[in-house]
Protein backbone atom coordinates (compact mmCIF):
# COMPACT_ATOMS: atom_id res chain seq x y z
CA UNK A 1 0.00 0.00 0.00
CA UNK A 2 1.24 3.47 -0.86
CA UNK A 3 -0.10 6.91 -1.58
CA UNK A 4 0.15 9.54 -4.28
CA UNK A 5 -0.09 13.07 -2.93
CA UNK A 6 -1.37 14.22 -6.32
CA UNK A 7 -1.92 12.27 -9.54
CA UNK A 8 -3.29 15.26 -11.41
CA UNK A 9 -0.01 17.02 -12.20
CA UNK A 10 1.04 18.71 -15.44
CA UNK A 11 1.36 16.63 -18.58
CA UNK A 12 4.97 15.65 -19.30
CA UNK A 13 6.92 15.02 -22.49
CA UNK A 14 9.33 12.09 -22.78
CA UNK A 15 12.57 13.20 -24.40
CA UNK A 16 14.81 11.04 -26.61
CA UNK A 17 17.10 10.28 -23.66
CA UNK A 18 14.13 9.00 -21.62
CA UNK A 19 13.90 11.98 -19.30
CA UNK A 20 10.58 13.60 -18.46
CA UNK A 21 10.18 17.29 -19.28
CA UNK A 22 7.39 19.58 -18.07
CA UNK A 23 7.01 22.56 -20.46
CA UNK A 24 5.93 25.96 -19.16
CA UNK A 25 2.15 26.12 -18.88
CA UNK A 26 1.62 22.45 -19.65
CA UNK A 27 -2.02 21.55 -18.84
CA UNK A 28 -2.92 19.21 -16.02
CA UNK A 29 -3.59 15.58 -16.86
CA UNK A 30 -7.27 16.35 -16.25
CA UNK A 31 -7.78 20.15 -16.46
CA UNK A 32 -11.36 19.80 -15.20
CA UNK A 33 -10.18 18.68 -11.76
CA UNK A 34 -7.83 19.89 -9.05
CA UNK A 35 -5.67 17.78 -6.80
CA UNK A 36 -6.27 14.01 -6.87
CA UNK A 37 -4.75 12.17 -3.92
CA UNK A 38 -5.07 8.39 -3.89
CA UNK A 39 -3.88 5.26 -2.10
CA UNK A 40 -3.12 2.25 -4.26
CA UNK A 41 -1.45 -1.15 -4.09
CA UNK A 42 0.87 -0.50 -7.05
CA UNK A 43 4.02 -0.62 -4.94
CA UNK A 44 6.38 -3.38 -3.89
CA UNK A 45 8.95 -3.93 -1.19
CA UNK A 46 11.63 -6.44 -0.26
CA UNK A 47 13.63 -7.18 2.86
CA UNK A 48 16.65 -9.40 3.40
CA UNK A 49 18.48 -9.91 6.66
CA UNK A 50 21.01 -12.02 8.53
CA UNK A 51 20.18 -12.58 12.21
CA UNK A 52 22.64 -13.89 14.77
CA UNK A 53 21.99 -14.60 18.44
CA UNK A 54 24.13 -15.84 21.30
CA UNK A 55 23.15 -16.72 24.86
CA UNK A 56 25.19 -17.93 27.80
CA UNK A 57 24.11 -18.86 31.31
CA UNK A 58 26.79 -19.53 33.92
CA UNK A 59 26.50 -21.29 37.25
CA UNK A 60 27.94 -18.28 39.09
CA UNK A 61 24.71 -16.33 38.60
CA UNK A 62 25.88 -14.51 35.46
CA UNK A 63 23.73 -14.52 32.31
CA UNK A 64 24.42 -12.72 29.03
CA UNK A 65 22.79 -12.70 25.61
CA UNK A 66 23.25 -10.68 22.46
CA UNK A 67 21.79 -10.34 18.97
CA UNK A 68 23.00 -8.80 15.72
CA UNK A 69 21.00 -8.06 12.57
CA UNK A 70 22.46 -7.06 9.21
CA UNK A 71 19.73 -6.31 6.71
CA UNK A 72 18.34 -4.15 3.96
CA UNK A 73 14.76 -3.08 3.21
CA UNK A 74 13.86 -1.61 -0.19
CA UNK A 75 10.54 -0.22 -1.37
CA UNK A 76 8.90 2.40 -3.57
CA UNK A 77 6.80 3.96 -0.82
CA UNK A 78 6.85 3.81 2.96
CA UNK A 79 3.87 6.09 3.39
CA UNK A 80 1.98 3.54 5.49
CA UNK A 81 4.57 4.32 8.18
CA UNK A 82 4.50 8.05 7.70
CA UNK A 83 3.37 8.74 11.26
CA UNK A 84 6.58 7.17 12.57
CA UNK A 85 9.16 8.65 10.20
CA UNK A 86 9.69 12.27 9.28
CA UNK A 87 11.00 11.67 5.79
CA UNK A 88 8.10 9.78 4.18
CA UNK A 89 7.84 10.94 0.57
CA UNK A 90 4.82 12.34 -1.22
CA UNK A 91 5.59 10.66 -4.55
CA UNK A 92 7.06 13.33 -6.86
CA UNK A 93 7.18 10.89 -9.81
CA UNK A 94 3.65 9.52 -10.48
CA UNK A 95 4.59 9.02 -14.16
CA UNK A 96 7.25 6.47 -13.18
CA UNK A 97 7.07 5.09 -9.66
CA UNK A 98 10.13 2.95 -10.40
CA UNK A 99 12.20 6.11 -9.80
CA UNK A 100 11.06 5.89 -6.18
CA UNK A 101 12.68 2.54 -5.45
CA UNK A 102 15.25 2.92 -2.72
CA UNK A 103 15.89 2.21 0.97
CA UNK A 104 12.68 2.13 2.97
CA UNK A 105 12.13 4.93 5.47
CA UNK A 106 12.50 2.37 8.28
CA UNK A 107 15.59 0.65 6.81
CA UNK A 108 18.29 0.09 9.45
CA UNK A 109 21.31 -1.75 8.05
CA UNK A 110 22.88 -2.92 11.32
CA UNK A 111 21.46 -3.44 14.79
CA UNK A 112 23.16 -4.84 17.88
CA UNK A 113 21.55 -5.54 21.25
CA UNK A 114 23.07 -7.13 24.33
CA UNK A 115 21.97 -7.60 27.91
CA UNK A 116 23.56 -9.13 30.98
CA UNK A 117 22.49 -9.93 34.54
CA UNK A 118 24.82 -10.66 37.46
CA UNK A 119 23.43 -11.94 40.73
CA UNK A 120 25.69 -11.37 43.74
CA UNK A 121 25.02 -14.15 46.26
CA UNK A 122 24.88 -13.52 50.01
CA UNK A 123 28.16 -14.41 51.71
CA UNK A 124 27.60 -12.80 55.06
CA UNK A 125 25.69 -13.56 58.24
CA UNK A 126 22.98 -11.67 60.04
CA UNK A 127 22.45 -7.99 59.29
CA UNK A 128 25.52 -7.82 57.07
CA UNK A 129 23.94 -10.27 54.65
CA UNK A 130 20.84 -8.09 54.52
CA UNK A 131 22.95 -5.03 53.72
CA UNK A 132 25.69 -6.35 51.42
CA UNK A 133 24.34 -9.59 49.97
CA UNK A 134 21.81 -10.62 47.33
CA UNK A 135 22.31 -7.71 44.91
CA UNK A 136 21.44 -8.00 41.22
CA UNK A 137 23.15 -5.88 38.56
CA UNK A 138 21.80 -5.70 35.00
CA UNK A 139 22.68 -3.83 31.82
CA UNK A 140 21.18 -3.37 28.35
CA UNK A 141 23.19 -1.97 25.40
CA UNK A 142 21.73 -0.99 22.04
CA UNK A 143 23.58 0.21 18.94
CA UNK A 144 22.27 0.71 15.42
CA UNK A 145 22.93 2.60 12.23
CA UNK A 146 20.71 5.52 11.27
CA UNK A 147 17.55 5.89 9.20
CA UNK A 148 17.79 6.94 5.52
CA UNK A 149 16.71 10.30 4.15
CA UNK A 150 17.24 12.58 1.17
CA UNK A 151 17.43 16.37 0.65
CA UNK A 152 14.61 18.15 -1.18
CA UNK A 153 14.58 20.91 -3.74
CA UNK A 154 12.19 23.03 -1.71
CA UNK A 155 9.89 24.33 -4.47
CA UNK A 156 8.21 23.19 -7.69
CA UNK A 157 11.29 23.21 -9.93
CA UNK A 158 9.86 20.51 -12.22
CA UNK A 159 6.76 22.64 -12.86
CA UNK A 160 4.31 20.01 -11.65
CA UNK A 161 1.71 22.63 -10.84
CA UNK A 162 0.47 20.29 -8.13
CA UNK A 163 -2.13 21.28 -5.58
CA UNK A 164 -0.04 19.49 -2.93
CA UNK A 165 3.16 21.53 -2.90
CA UNK A 166 6.31 20.35 -4.65
CA UNK A 167 5.65 16.66 -3.80
CA UNK A 168 9.16 16.57 -2.24
CA UNK A 169 11.12 16.84 -5.49
CA UNK A 170 14.76 15.85 -5.14
CA UNK A 171 17.83 17.80 -6.32
CA UNK A 172 20.68 16.66 -8.57
CA UNK A 173 24.03 15.43 -7.36
CA UNK A 174 26.85 17.82 -8.19
CA UNK A 175 29.53 16.47 -10.54
CA UNK A 176 32.45 15.02 -8.61
CA UNK A 177 30.67 15.36 -5.24
CA UNK A 178 32.07 13.17 -2.47
CA UNK A 179 31.93 12.99 1.32
CA UNK A 180 28.39 14.31 1.37
CA UNK A 181 27.91 13.27 5.00
CA UNK A 182 29.91 15.60 7.25
CA UNK A 183 28.55 14.38 10.59
CA UNK A 184 28.31 17.67 12.49
CA UNK A 185 24.90 18.56 14.00
CA UNK A 186 25.39 22.10 12.67
CA UNK A 187 25.55 20.74 9.12
CA UNK A 188 25.15 16.97 8.96
CA UNK A 189 25.41 16.83 5.16
CA UNK A 190 26.99 19.16 2.66
CA UNK A 191 24.24 21.08 0.79
CA UNK A 192 26.76 22.22 -1.83
CA UNK A 193 27.02 18.59 -3.00
CA UNK A 194 23.54 19.01 -4.49
CA UNK A 195 22.57 21.36 -7.31
CA UNK A 196 19.31 22.77 -8.61
CA UNK A 197 17.93 20.69 -11.52
CA UNK A 198 17.15 22.31 -14.83
CA UNK A 199 13.72 23.95 -14.86
CA UNK A 200 11.06 21.45 -15.91
CA UNK A 201 13.19 18.40 -15.03
CA UNK A 202 13.55 16.03 -12.10
CA UNK A 203 16.84 15.88 -10.23
CA UNK A 204 18.97 12.74 -10.45
CA UNK A 205 19.35 12.15 -6.70
CA UNK A 206 17.77 8.88 -5.62
CA UNK A 207 15.29 8.43 -2.81
CA UNK A 208 16.71 7.91 0.70
CA UNK A 209 20.31 7.79 -0.51
CA UNK A 210 21.78 9.34 2.67
CA UNK A 211 21.91 7.76 6.12
CA UNK A 212 21.19 9.67 9.30
CA UNK A 213 23.06 9.49 12.62
CA UNK A 214 23.29 6.16 14.39
CA UNK A 215 22.16 5.37 17.91
CA UNK A 216 23.90 4.08 21.02
CA UNK A 217 22.29 3.66 24.44
CA UNK A 218 23.39 1.91 27.63
CA UNK A 219 20.81 1.32 30.34
CA UNK A 220 21.79 -0.11 33.73
CA UNK A 221 19.96 -1.24 36.84
CA UNK A 222 20.80 -2.37 40.36
CA UNK A 223 18.27 -3.99 42.65
CA UNK A 224 18.27 -5.70 46.02
CA UNK A 225 15.72 -7.81 47.85
CA UNK A 226 15.14 -6.09 51.19
CA UNK A 227 12.55 -8.50 52.50
CA UNK A 228 11.18 -11.69 51.07
CA UNK A 229 8.66 -14.33 52.15
CA UNK A 230 6.66 -16.94 50.28
CA UNK A 231 3.94 -14.40 49.52
CA UNK A 232 5.62 -10.99 49.60
CA UNK A 233 8.73 -9.41 48.15
CA UNK A 234 10.14 -5.90 48.77
CA UNK A 235 12.94 -4.68 46.50
CA UNK A 236 14.97 -1.50 46.18
CA UNK A 237 15.87 -0.62 42.59
CA UNK A 238 18.03 2.06 40.96
CA UNK A 239 17.80 2.47 37.17
CA UNK A 240 19.89 4.60 34.81
CA UNK A 241 18.80 5.26 31.23
CA UNK A 242 21.42 6.43 28.70
CA UNK A 243 24.05 5.94 31.38
CA UNK A 244 26.84 7.34 29.20
CA UNK A 245 24.75 10.46 28.42
CA UNK A 246 25.51 9.89 24.75
CA UNK A 247 23.70 12.34 22.40
CA UNK A 248 21.69 10.50 19.73
CA UNK A 249 20.65 12.87 16.97
CA UNK A 250 17.66 12.74 14.63
CA UNK A 251 17.93 13.26 10.88
CA UNK A 252 18.36 16.92 9.88
CA UNK A 253 15.27 19.02 10.47
CA UNK A 254 15.75 21.22 7.41
CA UNK A 255 15.98 19.12 4.24
CA UNK A 256 14.96 21.85 1.78
CA UNK A 257 17.95 23.18 -0.12
CA UNK A 258 16.59 26.09 -2.17
CA UNK A 259 14.15 28.95 -1.86
CA UNK A 260 11.53 29.66 -4.54
CA UNK A 261 13.98 32.10 -6.17
CA UNK A 262 16.74 29.49 -6.38
CA UNK A 263 18.77 30.80 -3.43
CA UNK A 264 20.26 28.47 -0.85
CA UNK A 265 18.48 27.74 2.45
CA UNK A 266 20.98 28.62 5.15
CA UNK A 267 19.73 26.04 7.69
CA UNK A 268 19.88 23.10 5.27
CA UNK A 269 21.39 20.02 6.88
CA UNK A 270 21.11 21.28 10.45
CA UNK A 271 20.02 18.87 13.20
CA UNK A 272 17.85 20.39 15.91
CA UNK A 273 16.49 17.39 17.84
CA UNK A 274 17.69 14.16 19.48
CA UNK A 275 16.10 10.74 19.26
CA UNK A 276 16.74 9.81 22.92
CA UNK A 277 16.68 11.89 26.11
CA UNK A 278 19.73 12.77 28.20
CA UNK A 279 20.80 10.58 31.12
CA UNK A 280 17.94 9.77 33.49
CA UNK A 281 18.20 8.16 36.93
CA UNK A 282 15.26 6.86 38.91
CA UNK A 283 14.83 5.14 42.26
CA UNK A 284 12.03 2.71 43.04
CA UNK A 285 10.78 0.69 45.98
CA UNK A 286 8.80 -2.30 44.67
CA UNK A 287 6.43 -4.31 46.83
CA UNK A 288 5.06 -7.48 45.24
CA UNK A 289 2.35 -9.47 47.01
Amino acid sequence: MGQFGDLNIAQAQTLADGRLFFPVGSPLRNPALGRIGIRTTDFDSSSNALNLRIQRRMSSGFRVQGSYTWGKALDKSSSVAQTDFDNSDRMPTPYNIGLQRGPADFDVRQTFNANAIRQVPGRFQGWRDGLFGRWEVSGLAQAQTGFPFNPRVGFDRARHRSGFGDLDQRPSLAAGASNIIQGSPDQYFNPAACTLPEAGFYGNLGRNVLTGPGLFALNMGVQKALWRTDRQDVRLRVETFNATNHPNFDVPFELRLFTSTGGRVGAAGRITTTSTPARQIQFALRWAF
